[in-house]
């Protein structure tokens, strides 16, 4: 009873933990859902694990599935996964703001903390105001969406099928889930369509952007664009046009993949290859057929993953930026990081050190387990699948469902610890330090 007690206070005064708990309640439950045998085409129970795999990547807007999607599962199996999509796209904490909204019920404080945890923002005035925000911005990008893919999808598979495939696509997509109803190949019988491609890319994209750069640029009454605004928008255009040229270039004469294209499909496919590499997880071509100088330029760009307060998971966008101007600093001996105009504070620069150290650190471990139990596997396939769950991305080089039980199970876990990312994890998991009224002296240590 004692533990119940402390366990209940923790976690009252540890935002990070019920973040945690949050999700983890909504990935059981999902789990639970697909594992009877209503959410299976054959009508039979699914293995836990796979549950709990797809339950996971759903919730965590990955894409990675060790089933295939459109024949494992029933239509309302579909409808669940679709949700878990939907949930994990908008945020859990969101979705419960939500639904606070909907029934008339005030968000409290600890709600708001919550929820400003989860969208990264830094400011409790006017989120309620941001979430209603965030709700319309999401419906109407995902309808619109929807009707452009109709448009495709209609003709080809009839009013009721196409419509469902499009919405389900369109949710998947803006969401960066990755998951589609088409089969094994995804996208793959589109990739001579450049409406379906650029439809979807234009979804990941603005939702890998994250809300606050749509305020910024459509509802702000200032002249004034906020620094984040601009890193994202600079970022988001530089990884894009580095990652279609550098696939571009290095799948040119590939003939499993864009080899066989004329240079106007090699160019639309590479360009949505490198926008499903900012963690969506759709792909027009054979990922297992790359080259690997280009695998491990697919990693490092879902490695970075997309921007803060989106859908989008990794590294993200701004801290590489800010890594990156604070490591030119400290070569220059000087504490300024300058970015259009402004300077990024030393406090940034730790919180980026930190991030990426954890990530790196995480990403290593679970590597290495994981090489060591599929022994028998590429060291390069299980990289990618790693660092495509670390990302919220989803691609894979077609291993997934021949994974370990224990392999699943880490790929999953790495899933949600780049979903809420390190530091949350490790607030959520870690005691807060004690004040013990005095510091012990500082000693300087040689480094480098």
């Amino acid at each position: 009873m004692n533990f119940q007690k402390r366990l209940f206070k923790r976690i009252q005064k540890s935002p990070p933990l019920f973040f945690l708990l949050a999700y983890l309640t909504v990935i059981l439950i999902g789990t639970l859902l697909l594992c009877l045998p209503f959410s299976s085409a054959e009508g039979s129970f699914t293995s836990p694990v796979d549950a709990f795999f797809v339950s996971t990547s759903a919730v965590c807007v990955t894409g990675l599935t060790p089933v295939t999607t459109a024949s494992f599962w029933s239509p309302l199996g579909q409808a669940i996964i679709l949700l878990l999509i939907q949930l994990g796209g908008l945020g859990v904490m969101t979705a419960v703001g939500a639904l606070a909204l909907l029934t008339g019920r005030k968000l409290g404080m600890s709600q708001r903390v919550i929820f400003m945890e989860e969208k990264n923002e830094d400011e409790l005035t006017g989120l309620v105001r941001f979430l209603k925000f965030i709700l319309k911005a999401t419906f109407l990008i995902e309808g619109i969406g929807a009707l452009i893919l109709a448009s495709q999808m209609v003709p080809q598979f009839g009013p009721v099928k196409g419509l469902l495939y499009a919405i389900f696509l369109s949710i998947s997509a803006f969401c960066n889930a990755g998951f589609d109803p088409l089969g094994p190949v995804s996208l793959s019988d589109y990739s001579a369509n450049p409406v379906v491609l650029l439809t979807i890319a234009a979804l990941i994209i603005v939702a890998g952007l994250g809300y606050v750069v749509y305020i910024d640029f459509f509802f702000r009454k200032t002249k004034r664009i906020r620094l984040q605004t601009k890193m994202v928008t600079a970022m988001t255009l530089l990884l894009l046009t580095l990652g279609t040229l550098g696939i571009f270039l290095m799948e040119y004469g590939n003939p499993s993949t864009i080899g066989g294209m004329g240079l106007g499909e090699k160019t639309l496919n590479a360009f949505f290859q490198s926008a499903s590499l900012r963690t969506a997880g759709f792909f027009s071509f054979d990922q297992a057929a790359m080259t690997r100088p280009s695998s491990l330029f697919s990693c490092f760009l879902m490695f970075i993953g997309g921007s803060p307060g989106g859908t989008a998971g990794g590294l993200k966008t701004t801290t590489m930026a800010v890594l990156v101007l604070g490591l030119i600093a400290r070569v220059r001996h000087t504490r300024d990081l300058p970015i259009f105009h402004r300077n990024c504070t030393q406090e940034n620069f730790q919180q980026a050190l930190i991030l990426f150290t954890a990530s790196i650190f995480w990403i290593s471990i679970v590597g290495f387990i994981i090489q060591l139990v599929e022994s028998d596997k590429e060291f390069l396939d299980l990289f990618f699948e790693v660092i495509s769950a670390y990302g919220t991305v989803g691609l894979s080089r077609g291993i997934t469902g021949n994974l370990h039980a224990l392999s699943k199970i880490l790929v999953a876990i790495t899933m949600v610890f780049g979903k809420i990312g390190p530091v949350t994890m490790l607030g959520a998991l870690l005691q807060p330090a004690k004040y013990r009224g005095h510091r012990v002296a500082e000693e300087s240590v040689m480094i480098g």
